[in-house]
């Protein structure tokens, strides 16, 4: 194997270094130019434990690398413990999904405001959509719930390990996200239950204030404060809504605050099923992942979206599904900009955000460069505006 270096971009970089690109010192947020690797999801109401791990090992062998970010949901409506609501699964057992899977997964956890009888009434009839969810803010806001909310705090707490936290997930009116409410009854819910975790000591959290299709409203009515936010979510599932997100992102610059895309996958056009959303879907996304440098975490999808009476409209977007899209998509995550488990494993540090240093560079270069067979590594960074200004040079490894 023959190895070609360009180093002198490389001494330009050292001796006239570029300042920060986008590093906020958010909760949990990883360094300049790195992003989160993160997949969705623990279902427990549509799927058994059995298939939300198959899912999981499908896509980590697709893949060919394991997420840091694992998404679940949890209700805080402690109805779901009684009687014969607690004869279905709806919770997941957290300790579980953190510590008897092989990773120790970082839970993005979004908590949901759900009113568990008209909800149920509608899924059990078969005719829920996104506009059927039914949110009970006052229960929130007047205390009712508050033994459960006290009770995941406390839960968190004990296990001491990172999460992410997304308190109504997917907030607003006339957007087609899960959460419609209004914006005094959600900013009251977040400084409700973020109360409760603050009087239980729990400093294992980052709050994510996650939405979808924040064209379609003014969100910044929805906003808790910069003090009260971690981090700013947003959800992509079509193109269009890529497109007319990014005031969405700017906004997030504005306040200094990291992104998170809470999930994504492709429900149109046959999803992954079709090679053609390689390029109609997935390249316009990893790109808007790579030309917006706060964006620093992706969570994907891998779901067949098959429950009958539920997202039945929606195609497969497992990238096992497709040969095509899948060895694309084990090449994008062959990219030094993500973080994988494997990383976090071997630094865990790598979640607290010390900024990128030189030393780092040279690490990179010759722990991920001898390895690697293909065109691969800090080409990547130096095309990449994620890195925009830090030339490190070209690295190729031929046969």
């Amino acid at each position: 194997m023959i190895k070609k270096c360009l180093i002198a971009s490389l001494l330009i970089l050292i001796l006239f270094p570029t300042p920060s690109l986008a590093y906020f010192g958010a909760k949990y947020e990883p360094a300049d130019g790195r992003i989160y690797h993160g997949l969705g999801q623990y279902v427990t109401f549509f799927y058994s434990d059995e298939e939300n791990w198959q899912y999981v090992n499908e896509y980590q062998q697709g893949a060919e690398k394991s997420p840091i970010i694992y998404t679940a949901y949890y209700s805080i409506n402690p109805k779901f413990d009684e009687f014969p609501y607690s004869t279905v699964s709806v919770n997941p057992n957290l300790a579980d999904l953190i510590n008897n899977h092989e990773y120790p997964y970082v839970i993005l956890l979004g908590i949901a405001y759900l009113d568990i009888d008209a909800t149920l009434a509608e899924i059990i009839g078969g005719n829920i959509s996104m506009d059927d969810y039914y949110v009970n803010a006052a229960a929130v806001i007047n205390g009712e719930w508050d033994s459960k909310i006290r009770a995941l705090a406390q839960e968190i707490q004990q296990m001491g390990v990172p999460f992410l936290l997304r308190p109504g997930w997917e907030f607003g009116q006339g957007n087609s996200g899960v959460h419609q409410m209004g914006s005094s009854d959600f900013k009251d819910c977040w400084a409700h239950i973020q109360a409760i975790f603050i009087q239980e000591e729990v400093n294992n959290v980052a709050w994510v204030w996650n939405t979808v299709n924040p064209d379609q409203f003014n969100y910044l009515d929805y906003y808790p404060g910069d003090n009260q936010v971690d981090w700013w979510g947003i959800n992509y599932f079509t193109t269009s809504q890529m497109s007319v997100g990014d005031g969405f992102l700017q906004a997030a610059v504005d306040h200094q605050k990291p992104v998170l895309i809470g999930e994504s996958s492709p429900i149109h056009n046959g999803g992954t099923t079709n090679s053609a959303n390689w390029n109609s879907w997935f390249v316009p996304y990893f790109n808007k992942i790579r030309n917006f440098n706060n964006i620093k975490a992706f969570v994907y999808i891998s779901d067949p979206w098959d429950k009958a009476g539920f997202w039945n409209d929606w195609p497969d977007s497992r990238i096992s599904s497709n040969e095509f899209i899948r060895q694309n998509y084990a090449a994008e995550m062959n990219s030094l900009i993500y973080i994988h488990m494997s990383e976090y494993l071997a630094n865990p540090e790598v979640i607290n955000g010390e900024t990128f240093n030189y030393q780092d560079v040279f690490k990179l270069l010759f722990n991920y460069g001898k390895n690697l067979t293909v065109e691969v590594g800090y080409l990547d960074l130096v095309e990449d505006s994620k890195l925009n200004g830090l030339d490190f040079g070209l690295i190729w490894l031929e046969k």
